[in-house]
């Protein structure tokens, strides 16, 4: 059995500060994506047949509300993320 990867998806900070050092490496930015409804934002570095995802919470307020917070999917997870990135010193 083969497994593919499709994208790798990396929980970031707002805004994905993070993705200037993948351009620094050369890595080519493609457009970024705003996730209405699921509460995130992304910036994505593609390749020939995959792309690195970097995910951010892009409205706090909405992934708290039941709807998002009710299902599976990446604002409640990019949330957690951020609730543990604001408890450390």
């Amino acid at each position: 059995m083969s497994v593919d990867l499709d994208h790798l998806i990396v929980f970031c900070s707002a805004g994905a500060p993070e993705a200037e050092d993948l351009v620094r490496l050369g890595l080519t930015e493609g457009s970024p994506c705003i996730h209405t409804g699921q509460s995130t934002a992304n910036r994505r570095f593609v390749f020939q047949n995959a792309f690195i995802e970097l995910l951010w919470v892009s409205d706090p307020n909405e992934v708290q509300s039941e709807p998002v917070r009710g299902r599976p999917g990446h604002g409640p997870r990019a949330a957690q993320r951020e609730r543990r990135a604001a408890r450390k010193p």
